[in-house]
């Protein structure tokens, strides 16, 4: 597989396994890959194969990155360089970079890397044949730089030993260098030169449990994260079981990890390993291993698992590991009353908390309603649960029953529904109107949302689904459509606009507004004439020059000449700059003058007040008002004069 640019890129699993060399050519491109490949999933809208491209475009990019942190020291004299240089990395079936395999390539490369380079890497990988021989390349001076200055423990243990025969006593040494360093393949090497080494069984017994040790300390204490350790104390804990040997220090110390072995490479045998941690197993490391075990999908070592951790007095959900409750939630109905029935309050609480958080994902997307219904009666009292209910359909019973009714699941929102008003229809079909009408924007906006690339016919199917399952009457779906133009008329109109669906636009105010041909046609005047809105949307995008937009705008208004060439002259008025000046301080005068009179006028006394004098006569011009003052007038003459530019 190679990543390269755009278009040319091809990330099947198929190729990968197929490719003649079995090889990434790492690029700068990589890098804009990933952030594609994050807009991709941030947005929502990819197919499933692109939802899958996107998952492997991010765990590959976040393990190039792994490696090259790991290596980054071959690269600092090259850095500027790193990503545009051909840098090939190796793949294994299971889409991991092969470290040994790289590493090989990369001690060969005498284009990429200098001989002294190419010798630290192939002291760090154990290649014993390749460091011979590098060491033969090297100057003297490099040679004697070895001897002077420090370098990786790995480099000086080799430069020690090159030129002489490497004993049991080595192999030990460099195998806890190995373990320490975190070199899963030198680890690999020194621990095959140990088993073939004619060495006491208690001595290689005790080197591999004292390094598991040290390895699980490691990890444990997150001591250098880029390095894998949980491989490496895998690969040290197989060697002493196929040894027979004493792991009970192991176990005692650190418990997570010897019950992990088992669940990842003997899952059968953890059970019983589990009760051998009776007594010893801390809360943070209950919580992880059952974190795992819902990672894995074991449903049943789950249940054995949660049971375990009752009798060893441990919390089984802990707010921080709220990741297990959705699989939790996978169980069969049976299982799920089973566990609750033995859940402390204050685990119960976590998972009210739970729900509350997801609701929505709950009952839209998996369709768990009748497991809502029997989570709340088994957390809840019937006070309770009806309180509860009540706030989850004020703060998300909309958004949950119109995305459930679009996505043809209208009998999830009536379940979801009946948890407020069990049995009792009559409650449920009053909520259903009062939670539309009293959110007839939320209610468009989901539509919108989830139809965002429709037509007109298919918004106004989406938004007779939601009246039909309201049981709407005829005259309530006549005024919820005029609340719909009122509240979203615009933004709805302007969206279909934008992509060149005039068809779209027009066929959406025809449905709201009962084909009433004045009342369409009053709508796109008021879009125009009665505020700024439609001026403002033609300024903005003539300002960032999108000509089209505008031309499309107007065409589907369908002005007089005369109404069209006013609009524009207003609009080109606006963009100049001394027009735009104007604007802004004539404005600021003249509310400031209107201001203060309305000021003045709330201070004159009244008679209700008690006051008998005739107010002094104030000269005004008549504008169809006896009491429209000066300020007003100079107004009225300001919208006059700019209206006519």
């Amino acid at each position: 597989m190679k990543v390269g640019k755009g278009p040319e890129v091809d990330i099947t699993y198929e190729k990968i396994i197929e490719d003649e060399y079995g090889k990434i050519l790492v690029k700068q491109e990589l890098l804009s890959l990933a952030e594609q490949g994050q807009h991709l999933a941030d947005s929502g809208k990819s197919k499933e194969e692109d939802r899958k491209m996107v998952k492997f475009i991010r765990s590959s990019y976040f393990r190039v990155l792994e490696w090259f942190e790991q290596h980054i020291h071959f690269f600092s004299d090259v850095l500027d360089n790193a990503f545009y240089e051909k840098i090939p990395l190796y793949w294994t079936e299971s889409l991991m970079i092969d470290k040994e395999k790289t590493a090989k390539s990369l001690v060969s490369n005498k284009e990429l890397l200098g001989c002294a380079k190419r010798y630290e890497l192939a002291c760090l990988y154990c290649f014993e044949s390749s460091i011979k021989q590098l060491w033969m390349d090297l100057e003297e001076k490099e040679k004697k730089r070895y001897g002077e200055e420090s370098a990786s423990s790995l480099v000086e243990f080799w430069t020690s030993r090159v030129e002489k025969e490497v004993e049991v006593k080595d192999y030990i040494f460099g195998f806890e260098l190995a373990v320490e360093y975190g070199a899963e393949s030198s680890i690999q090497y020194f621990l095959d030169c140990l088993l073939s080494c004619k060495i006491q069984q208690q001595t290689k017994e005790e080197v591999l449990v004292n390094s598991a040790i040290i390895v699980a300390g490691k990890s444990c204490f997150n001591i250098e994260q880029a390095v894998n350790y949980a491989n490496v104390f895998d690969r040290l804990f197989k060697e002493i079981k196929k040894m027979q040997g004493d792991f009970s220090r192991i176990r005692e110390r650190f418990p997570y990890y010897f019950l992990n072995y088992f669940l990842n490479h003997e899952t059968d045998g953890f059970l019983d390993r589990m009760r051998e941690c009776s007594g010893c197993l801390p809360q943070c490391d209950y919580q992880r291993l059952l974190s795992n075990i819902a990672a894995k999908g074991h449903k049943q070592l789950f249940i054995e698992f949660l049971n375990f951790g009752k009798g060893e007095g441990l919390q089984r959900i802990n707010r921080v590991k709220e990741d297990i409750l959705p699989f939790l939630f996978q169980l069969e109905d049976e299982d799920i009353e089973k566990i609750l029935d033995d859940f402390t309050p204050e685990e119960k609480k976590i998972i009210i908390s739970y729900i509350k958080d997801n609701i929505y994902s709950l009952v839209v997307l998996e369709g768990k309603s009748r497991l809502l219904k029997l989570v709340i009666s088994k957390c809840f009292h019937d006070k309770e649960r009806n309180k509860f209910m009540k706030s989850l359909v004020d703060d998300e019973g909309c958004s949950i029953c119109v995305n459930s009714v679009i996505r043809d699941k209208g009998r999830l929102a009536d379940d979801f529904l009946s948890l407020c008003f069990p049995q009792n229809q009559d409650k449920i079909n009053e909520l259903k109107k009062s939670m539309l009408f009293c959110n007839i924007v939320k209610v468009t906006n989901v539509i919108l949302d989830y139809h965002a690339e429709s037509t007109s016919d298919g918004l106004n199917t989406q938004f007779e689904k939601v009246f039909k399952w309201g049981a709407f009457l005829d005259n309530e779906q006549n005024k919820f459509k005029e609340q719909i133009i009122d509240s979203k008329g615009c933004s709805v109109c302007v969206g279909f606009i934008r992509k060149g669906d005039n068809g779209s636009a027009d066929g959406f105010l025809n449905w709201c507004l009962s084909r009433d041909e004045d009342k369409v046609n009053k709508f796109k005047q008021k879009l125009v004439f009665r505020g700024r809105w439609g001026r403002d949307f033609c300024v903005s995008n003539m300002r960032n020059k999108k000509s089209g937009v505008v031309e499309n705008f107007l065409r589907w208004l369908s002005l007089p000449e005369e109404q069209h060439k006013k609009l524009l002259s207003q609009c080109e008025g606006i963009l100049t700059k001394h027009g735009t000046d104007d604007i802004c301080s004539e404005l600021e005068v003249i509310f400031r003058s209107v201001l203060e009179n309305k000021k003045q006028l709330r201070k004159r006394p009244r008679v209700s007040d008690g006051c008998t004098e005739k107010p002094e006569a104030k000269s005004s011009r008549t504008l169809g008002s006896p009491d429209c003052s000066v300020q007003e007038v100079k107004l009225e003459e300001y919208n006059s004069k700019y209206n006519n530019i």
